[in-house]
């Protein structure tokens, strides 16, 4: 007769042991490397038994679990003011308002004016967030803890009934979770299985419409608490016809661990250099212009010297990325991506993300860095979805960062490193080598049509410039009078809403009799090459006239909305 196990005491400590290859997703071994930080920044921390490259073994008694998670869920009472009422369901399967604790004026600002407007005040609960504060430079003050706030109020715990665990924390109660937890684990030799919630597994759902239920091992499902303690959040951002940006729910970036002694000391000086710079009320660096950006931003924030970007897939495999909205009573998933980490895509993304300002230029050449597809590609559907305005620099353009600074830069970039011509090229090469012709060949069109209309001509004005200071730096630059630039614009405006407009045989037409009508210093091989493009792909051809119409509708580099283009040159 086999003598029955005795039972596990609440003194006795609780082995946890992981392998990162036995662990079935990111979420997982974030959670693995999450609990390790989170232990570590303890007071006192608590360290691993062993923790080699890719295992961890974890002695934990009753009373440190209960620690861990009292401080996991910590959170305090605050009031809240909001400007609609809260709602709650009644007897009846309606709803009612809840009265608040008072009603308060505040003064709000509405297109650029002071205006009053009433605010209902409430009680609420709001995480604390200590071990993240701790590891921040502003503390408890981080943009980056309130984001993590607002994210886990907006998505995970967005439904009131998932908060409890905070709100008795709230009450001064111990953590609920800790016993839960241990005596789920206690029992998992005989049932190895348990439940795992939305508000743990990013697109979990405990029981599925056909009462399927989404079930784990006890063990593992304790890492699902820990993941967000080794991940980094986003607020992606979408610009309306009239460039005005609006939030569109959050991001998270969950990395695939590689290795859990290189990571955890790397992410843990990640934390505590994070830029606490805010645009609004979140941090400058969490706002992207794709869901994806969140996972190379992610990247540029951990590998954050030479040796870091260079050995980076010693320390993450990739980084998974989730695209998360509050639809009415619903958190839905958007998007989901996997960002590899390779050196060659972070390096291509750091200078990007330097140069290049204007939301929709960005976000293309982030999708085509991607997609590992020219600069340029896909292009067309946007230039032809938005108002031209936001193309050819005029008095109605958006008072974003001018779409057409962007490409004069890539333009320019291309021209630097142009190599030439040889009999090896590769298709990078070839396309950027026809792009640096019709970017010539266009600028000698503006600069001719602009001369011929009345008004004065470069020649007269060159040497009339001023001093201004851009980032820092003090730079010449041409003061351009009135006639010339609204010369300009006409010339732009005309010629880029001609070739939009123009498809195929019709586009070739146009090209050859007006953007070939004047003047141009071309060798003869590059006519013929552009002559080749032309038949063999107009798309393409057309697609980087109309960047090059844009490059060149802004004067002097600096236009009217772009307070830090360091270009100072005539284009």
């Amino acid at each position: 007769m086999i003598p029955a196990r005795p039972k596990k005491s609440v003194s006795d400590s609780l082995p946890l042991e992981y392998n990162l290859f036995d662990l079935p997703t990111a979420q997982h071994k974030a959670g693995l490397a999450g609990l390790l930080i989170f232990m570590l920044g303890m007071d006192p921390p608590i360290e691993p038994t062993t923790m080699p490259a890719t295992e961890a073994t974890i002695a934990l008694t009753h009373d440190q679990m209960q620690s861990v998670f009292d401080e996991l869920y910590d959170a305090e009472k605050i009031e809240i003011a909001c400007a609609k009422k809260f709602r709650k369901k009644t007897a009846g399967g309606g709803t009612a308002d809840v009265e608040p604790k008072r009603v308060e004026e505040f003064v709000v600002n509405r297109d650029g004016k002071p205006k009053k407007e009433k605010r209902f005040v409430y009680d609420g609960v709001q995480p604390k967030g200590a071990f993240l504060a701790r590891r921040l430079t502003e503390g408890t003050r981080s943009p980056w803890l309130k984001l993590w706030r607002d994210l886990l109020w907006n998505t995970f715990r967005a439904i009131p009934a998932t908060r409890g665990v905070y709100e008795e924390r709230a009450e001064g109660a111990a953590s609920s979770e800790a016993s839960r937890i241990w005596d789920t684990i206690i029992r998992g030799a005989k049932n190895p299985a348990d439940a795992i919630a939305s508000s743990l597994f990013v697109g979990a759902q405990e029981v599925n419409g056909e009462q399927v239920p989404f079930r784990g091992r006890v063990q593992q499902n304790l890492l699902l608490h820990f993941w967000q303690m080794a991940s980094l959040f986003f607020v992606p951002e979408v610009f309306d016809a009239q460039g005005k940006r609006e939030n569109r729910g959050f991001v998270v970036a969950i990395p695939e661990v590689a290795d859990l002694d290189l990571f955890t000391k790397d992410f843990i000086e990640t934390l505590q250099r994070l830029d606490p710079a805010v645009s609004g009320f979140w941090p400058r660096d969490a706002r992207i212009v794709i869901p994806a950006e969140g996972g190379l931003e992610f990247l540029h924030a951990f590998a954050y010297d030479k040796i870091r970007r260079e050995q980076i897939a010693r320390r993450i495999v990739a980084v998974e990325v989730f695209h998360l909205e509050k639809q009415g009573n619903s958190v839905r998933i958007l998007s989901a991506d996997r960002i590899l980490a390779d050196p060659r895509i972070l390096s291509e993304y750091e200078v990007m993300r330097k140069t290049f300002r204007n939301p929709h230029f960005r976000s293309l050449r982030l999708r085509n860095l991607l997609d590992d597809s020219p600069w340029h590609s896909g292009a067309l559907s946007m230039l032809h979805r938005l108002p031209y305005e936001h193309f050819v620099y005029t008095q109605g353009t958006p008072r974003v960062p001018f779409f057409g600074a962007d490409a004069r830069k890539q333009f320019k970039a291309i021209e630097e490193q142009t190599e030439p011509d040889g009999e090896a090229m590769t298709d990078t090469e070839r396309d950027d080598k026809l792009a640096s012709r019709i970017y010539r060949m266009v600028r000698s069109y503006v600069h001719d049509k602009t001369e011929r209309r009345p008004g004065r001509t470069y020649e007269s004005f060159k040497n009339d410039k001023e001093e201004q200071d851009i980032g820092g730096k003090k730079v010449w630059r041409i003061r351009y009078p009135k006639e010339y630039r609204e010369a300009n614009e006409k010339v732009c405006t005309d010629a880029f809403l001609a070739v939009r407009g123009r498809r195929d045989t019709a586009f070739v037409e146009y090209f050859t009799g007006t953007i070939c009508s004047v003047p141009q210093v071309l060798p003869e091989d590059e006519y013929l090459a552009i002559t080749d493009a032309l038949l063999r792909d107009p798309e393409r051809v057309k697609t980087l006239t109309l960047f090059a119409l844009s490059a060149h509708s802004a004067l002097g580099g600096l236009a009217r909305n772009e307070a830090s283009d360091e270009e100072g040159a005539r284009v």
